[in-house]
C-alpha cells in the first residue's frame, strides 16, 4: 500500500465566499464570514513596519501602550508580509485545548536527558521556542522570530498581564510554530514520505513521545474548527509565481484568506485558479436582491416546530421507527441478542453517548471515551438513560424540563427481565406490566473486571455467542436453526420439503467440513451428529453444488412457488446495474422510491452494493425493510456497501483529509510497549470523530467496520454522505455511463484506512521508514483467504486472537501484540511461498462460483426486463 502525501492539483474553494466591501471586492476561498464585521487593516509595508512595532517598540512607546493591546493586535487579521505572515497562524481559542495542550505536552520531557519537568507555562515556552529555532535554522524558515520579552519590564504598565492571562503569550509561540511547521510541509520541501521536520527534532533530542505529542495538539491542527487569524493578501505585491503557493498552504491549514479581486485578474493565468466560483458571484448577486417571499419559509416553519421538541426525543422516535422493522426479522433479533440482555447493565462493553447543548443552543449526540462510559452511566439516574439491545448502545442525557412533563422513552431505559417478550420493549415503561416497577440499582460490581484501556475492548461478535452448551437438548435444534437462517438469507438455499432426501444419504466430513468453511463456523463448534438431521443433508449437497459450480438459478434465487418470491422480484426490478469503472468494480444500486408506499418520506440516498450476491441478499430481506432497514441490518453483518447520493443535491464541505503527518513515527530499534497501544486507541477514537470517516469505516467492512464497530453509532450511516468537496479522496464518486449524474459517498482514504490498522513508521537514520501496523489491512487478509465480505465467526477468532497477543511468531507486550511490517503478516496469516491450504483455496473459489451464478442471473433478468420495455 502506497501511503504519500497528494497536493491538490486545484483549490478547494467550495466554502469561500466573494463579497463587496467598501467598493471593492474581496474573496475568500475558505472562509464564510462578513467582512463588514471585521476591521480591515490598513495595508502595511513590504517589510512589515507596523507589524514590526507592535513586537518590537521603540522604548519611548512602552509607557502609552500596554502589553495586553499590543498582544490583541498581534492576534488579528493583518495583510501578509513575508517576514510577518506568521501571525496569521495565531489560534482564536479560549484556555481549555491549551490547558491540554500544556498537559500533554509537559507530561512527557521534551529532551531525553532532561530529569524535572515542571507544570509552569514558561517551560513550555522554552520548548516551543528551542523547536522554532531548530526548525529555522534546519529549513531556512525566513520569518521574523524576535518576539516581545516573554517577562514585563519595568516600563510596560500591566505586568500583571502574563500572570493573570499566560496562555496570551502561549497563543504567539503556538502561531509561530505552526506558520513554521507548515512552511516545512510545503510540497517544495517534501521528500517521500518522511517528514523532515519530525527527523529534524529527533536529531536534536526531542523525543517522539513529545513529537506526537505535538502533531495531536492545536500547533497541528488543520481542522477548519481551529479558528486562527487569518490575513489579507495583496496579489499584486507578491510574487505572482509564489502566490499559488501560498494560498494553497493557508487553505490546508485552514487559516482565513481574504484578498481584493479584481476583473483583469481572471484572465491572468497565474492567478486564475484563485478566481472565485461562478456559483459564489451568483450568490453575490443575489445577496442584493429582496425578494418579496422568503425562500425558506418552509424551513422556517419546520424548524420552529422541531425546537419544542428536544432533538434526542426525534432521534428515539426515528430509531423506534427502524427497530420496530428490524424486529419482524425474528432470526436477526434473536441470534444477536447480546448474552447478558437480561440483567443490568446489559454489557459493559457496551458504546455510551451523551447528549448536550451546544454554544447554539442544539442538542449534540457525543461519543464517549471507553474509560469515560464507565462513571458516566453511574452518574446519569435511570430515568436520563437509555440502551440499545440492536445497536448495544447507550443514550444519556438531562433535561429537566422533559422529566417535569412525565416523559416516557420510545425506547425502554430497562432490560426486561427474563422471560418477557420483545414487544415490551416499545410499550410505556409505566403502563407496561411486562416490566420490573421498580428499577434495579446500578451495581459497580458487574464492573469487577474492568476493560483494561490499554487495549481495543473486545467486544464480543460472534454470531454463535448465543448457543448453549453442546450437551444441552436445545443446542442442536438452535444450531440447525442457524446454519438455516444463514443458508437461505445469504445463499438462497430453500429448505422446502422438495429438497429433502427421503432416506439420508451418507456424506462424508469432508462434505460438512466445506459446508463450515464456507459459512465461517470453526470445524469444532458443531458437532457431526447434527448433519444426520435431513434438513442439513439437504443444505450440503446445496453447498456441494456451489462447490462444484452445478447450482441451478431456480436452487438459490426464490423461484417458482416460494412464498417470498413476490418480495424478490419486487425488489429485483429496482435494481441498477453500474458497470465498472477505474475507481470502482461492478455496483449493483437500488431505488425503491416507486416501491415505498409508506407515510415515512423515502431517504435521499441509494442503497448499493458491491457485489451480486450482497444484491440478491437484499432481495431476499424481509418485506418490511426498506432502505433505512436494510443498511442497518448490512451494517451489523459487517458487509460493505454504500448509499450513493446525487453530488447537486449534497452541500459543498471543506476538504477533511487525515494528513499523513498524523501518521506516529518511533525510531528503527523501538521498542513497542502497552503505551502505545493506548496512543493508537486515542487516536483511533480522534479519527472517527469526523461524520465522514465514521461512516465510511461502518460501511467498509472488514477490519475497520470491527474497530469502528467499538466507537461509532450504527445509526450514523442513515444520515448520508456528509457533503461534497473538491477532494476526491474523501468520497466514493460514480459516474453513471451515458448520462452527466454523478454520485458521490463517504470513503476513507489510504492513510485513514491504515490508521485505523494501527500504522506506525519506524524512522532509520538513513531517514527511510518502515511501516509496522497492528491489524493486517485488507488486501492481506483477502490473500489470506479470509472473508472480509461479511462478519463470521472464524473472522471474529482471528481478530480476538490478534487482539490478544497471541500471534503465531509476532512479538507481544503485555498481552498486546506488537505491530507487525507488511512482510511479517503475510508471513502470520500465509506462510511465504506456500500456497494457500487446499480447504482455504476450496472456499475462495466457490465463492467466485457463487458470485459468478448471482451476476448472470442478475444480467439475465436485467436484460429480460429491457427486452420487455421495448417490446411494450
Amino acid at each position: 500500500m502506497n501511503i504519500e502525501k497528494t497536493t491538490p492539483q486545484t483549490l478547494d474553494r467550495s466554502s469561500g465566499r466573494l463579497q463587496l466591501v467598501d467598493g471593492t471586492l474581496f474573496y475568500s476561498p475558505n472562509n464564510s464570514d462578513i467582512l463588514e464585521d471585521y476591521d480591515i487593516p490598513i495595508a502595511d509595508t513590504p517589510n512589515g513596519e507596523d507589524c514590526r512595532k507592535i513586537f518590537q517598540p521603540h522604548w519611548s512607546d512602552w509607557p502609552k501602550d500596554t502589553l495586553s493591546r499590543r498582544l490583541g493586535l498581534a492576534c488579528s487579521s493583518r495583510w501578509w508580509t513575508s517576514a510577518w505572515g506568521w501571525t496569521a497562524f495565531i489560534p482564536d481559542c479560549d484556555w481549555s485545548p491549551l490547558k491540554e495542550l500544556l498537559s500533554s505536552i509537559v507530561s512527557s520531557a521534551p529532551f531525553t536527558d532532561r530529569q524535572h519537568v515542571t507544570t509552569k507555562e514558561k517551560d513550555v515556552v522554552d520548548h516551543l521556542e528551542q523547536a522554532i529555532d531548530v526548525l529555522r535554522h534546519e529549513f531556512s524558515v525566513a520569518v521574523e522570530a524576535q518576539l516581545p520579552e516573554k517577562r514585563p519590564t519595568a516600563y510596560m504598565p500591566d505586568q500583571s498581564t502574563v500572570k493573570l492571562h499566560p496562555h496570551e503569550w502561549l497563543l504567539i509561540w503556538i502561531g509561530l510554530l505552526s506558520s513554521v511547521i507548515s512552511e516545512t510541509e510545503d510540497e517544495e520541501r517534501w521528500d517521500s514520505e518522511i517528514l523532515q521536520w519530525q527527523h529534524a527534532l529527533r536529531q536534536n533530542m526531542f523525543t517522539s513521545d513529545w513529537i506526537n505529542k505535538l502533531m495531536g495538539s492545536v500547533i497541528c491542527d488543520q481542522s477548519p474548527s481551529c479558528q486562527r487569524a487569518g490575513t489579507f493578501i495583496d496579489l499584486n505585491r507578491h510574487d505572482k509565481h509564489k502566490l499559488k503557493s501560498l494560498v494553497f498552504r493557508l487553505c490546508n491549514w485552514s487559516v482565513p484568506v481574504w484578498y481584493p479581486w479584481l476583473p483583469e485578474y481572471t484572465n491572468d493565468p497565474l492567478l486564475a485558479c484563485l478566481s472565485p466560483l461562478p456559483s459564489q458571484l451568483q450568490d453575490m448577486l443575489d445577496s442584493w436582491t429582496h425578494p418579496t417571499r422568503s425562500l425558506f419559509t418552509l424551513i422556517d416553519e419546520v424548524m420552529s416546530r422541531r425546537q419544542s421538541t428536544p432533538a434526542y426525543q426525534t432521534f428515539f422516535t426515528e430509531r423506534a421507527t427502524v427497530q420496530s422493522c428490524l424486529r419482524t426479522d425474528e432470526a436477526l433479533f434473536h441470534f444477536r441478542r447480546p448474552k447478558d440482555a437480561t440483567h443490568f447493565p446489559p454489557d459493559p462493553c457496551a458504546k455510551v453517548f451523551e447528549w448536550i447543548i451546544d454554544d447554539n443552543n442544539c442538542w449534540t449526540r457525543c461519543s464517549l471515551p471507553p474509560s469515560w462510559r464507565h462513571d458516566t452511566l453511574a452518574n446519569y439516574g435511570m430515568h436520563q438513560k437509555r440502551y440499545d439491545d440492536i445497536a448495544n448502545e447507550w443514550d444519556c442525557w438531562i433535561d429537566a424540563t422533559s422529566q417535569r412533563a412525565g416523559f416516557s422513552p420510545l425506547t425502554p431505559c430497562l432490560i426486561c427481565p427474563e422471560g418477557s417478550s420483545s414487544s415490551a420493549w416499545h410499550s410505556d415503561r409505566h403502563t407496561s406490566s411486562r416490566c420490573t416497577s421498580q428499577p434495579r440499582s446500578y451495581d459497580p460490581s458487574r464492573f469487577t473486571e474492568q476493560i483494561p484501556y490499554s487495549r481495543l475492548p473486545t467486544i464480543d461478535l460472534d454470531p454463535l455467542s448465543f448457543l448453549p452448551q453442546k450437551e444441552s437438548k436445545k443446542f442442536l435444534p438452535l444450531a440447525e436453526r442457524y446454519i438455516l437462517y444463514i443458508m437461505q438469507r445469504f445463499y438462497g438455499f430453500s429448505h422446502s420439503k422438495k429438497y429433502f432426501p427421503m432416506t439420508s444419504p451418507d456424506i462424508d466430513q469432508g462434505d460438512i467440513s466445506r459446508l463450515l468453511h464456507l459459512l465461517g463456523i470453526p470445524l469444532h463448534a458443531v458437532p457431526d451428529t447434527l448433519f444426520e438431521r435431513p434438513a442439513m443433508v439437504a443444505a450440503v449437497q446445496f453447498v456441494s453444488k456451489i462447490y462444484t459450480n452445478t447450482l441451478h438459478a431456480s436452487e438459490f434465487t426464490l423461484s417458482g412457488d416460494h412464498i417470498a418470491n413476490a418480495v424478490f422480484k419486487s425488489r429485483l426490478s429496482c435494481l441498477t446495474v453500474i458497470p465498472p469503472s477505474s475507481t470502482h468494480g461492478t455496483l449493483y444500486m437500488f431505488d425503491f422510491t416507486s416501491k415505498n408506499k409508506t407515510s415515512r418520506p423515502n431517504a435521499l440516498w441509494y442503497l448499493t452494493v458491491l457485489t451480486a450476491a450482497h444484491a440478491l441478499l437484499v432481495c431476499r430481506l424481509p418485506a418490511r425493510f426498506f432502505e433505512r432497514e436494510m443498511a442497518i441490518y448490512l451494517t451489523l453483518q459487517g458487509i460493505p456497501f454504500k448509499t450513493l447520493q446525487k453530488a447537486s443535491s449534497l452541500l459543498p464541505v471543506p476538504s477533511g483529509c487525515t494528513p499523513s503527518r498524523l501518521i506516529p513515527h518511533r525510531p528503527n530499534d523501538y521498542k513497542f510497549v502497552a503505551g502505545d497501544y493506548t496512543d493508537y486507541m486515542n487516536g483511533t477514537q480522534e479519527l472517527l470523530s469526523s461524520p465522514r470517516c465514521a461512516r465510511a469505516a461502518l460501511m467498509r467492512g472488514g477490519f475497520p467496520w470491527r474497530i469502528a464497530m467499538m466507537y461509532v453509532s450504527l445509526y450514523c450511516v442513515l444520515d448520508g454522505p456528509t457533503g461534497f468537496s473538491s477532494s476526491l479522496e474523501d468520497h466514493f464518486v460514480v459516474k453513471i455511463p451515458g448520462t452527466f449524474e454523478v454520485y458521490v459517498d463517504d470513503a476513507l482514504t489510504e492513510i485513514e484506512a491504515a490508521l485505523l490498522c494501527g500504522l506506525f513508521h519506524t524512522v532509520k537514520d538513513s531517514g527511510s521508514i518502515r511501516k509496522k501496523l497492528y491489524y493486517p489491512p485488507d488486501d492481506i487478509l483477502v490473500g489470506a483467504g479470509i472473508n472480509c465480505d461479511r462478519w463470521v465467526t472464524t473472522t471474529e477468532k482471528f481478530f480476538t486472537k490478534w487482539a490478544e497477543g497471541t500471534k503465531t511468531g509476532l512479538d507481544s507486550v503485555d498481552g498486546i501484540s506488537a505491530p507487525s511490517t507488511y512482510a511479517e503478516w503475510k508471513a502470520a496469516t500465509r506462510p511465504s511461498g506456500l500456497p494457500l491450504p487446499p480447504n482455504v483455496a476450496a472456499v475462495i473459489n466457490a465463492r467466485a462460483s457463487y458470485e459468478e451464478s448471482c451476476r448472470v442471473f442478475i444480467d439475465d433478468f436485467v436484460k429480460g426486463r429491457m427486452g420487455k420495455k421495448k417490446d411494450r
